[in-house]
């Protein structure tokens, strides 16, 4: 029988798992988040900045109850066309998006509104540079519909805008999804079935 000197201290061990803990805690570097996250165009934003946003199609969870939880990012337009894609990561961008483009990649916001071959390509390339983490976002929420009801709500943001900036991580109201906004194409993309 052991007894109890033979085991660690609980003070000890208490630390030790606080400190893995806060270190699994912590949020990824932009280059981490980027290879864990496939951000897909979902619209442009209307704010005192121009920006595109982007949805997470690889981390969209949809639930029993018919709810979806997405994580979206907005990055502003002047900094995404201010991006030399053909020598960031040494041309991985600009290579990437002509792979897809080759192989007939259709993103899918051209499933639920009209996309041209030019606009097409366009997206890929947005795509491309949202899911490299070279463009710092604006703005970055995570939202739950309601596919049912037709609502969403975000359940937390963090914005550098004029007059939003700071971090929400407390729920927020539910909201009706209005028919012509970028909450409705979220819904289109992300409530099917």
């Amino acid at each position: 029988m052991t007894s109890c000197r033979e085991l660690p201290a609980v003070p000890a061990m208490a630390a030790a798992i606080a400190a893995v803990l806060a270190l699994l805690a912590r949020p990824l570097p932009a280059h981490a988040q980027a290879a864990a996250a496939d951000w897909k165009f979902y619209g442009p934003a209307k704010t005192e900045v121009a920006n595109l946003c982007f949805y997470d199609g690889r981390g969209a969870a949809s639930s029993a109850d018919g709810h979806v939880r997405v994580l979206t990012k907005c990055l502003r337009e002047k900094d995404i066309d201010a991006l030399d894609v053909e020598r960031a990561l040494g041309g991985k961008i600009m290579e990437k998006a002509a792979q897809k483009a080759a192989d007939y990649y259709v993103p899918p916001i051209a499933a639920v509104t009209d996309v041209d071959f030019d606009q097409t390509l366009s997206i890929v390339l947005d795509e491309e540079i949202a899911n490299s983490g070279e463009v710092q976002p604006q703005s970055t929420i995570l939202y739950e519909l309601d596919c049912h009801g037709l609502m969403l709500r975000e359940l937390s943001m963090s914005s550098d805008a004029p007059r939003e900036t700071g971090a929400q991580d407390q729920a927020g109201t539910w909201k009706a999804i209005t028919p012509d906004g970028n909450g409705a194409t979220l819904a289109k993309l992300l409530c099917r079935g």
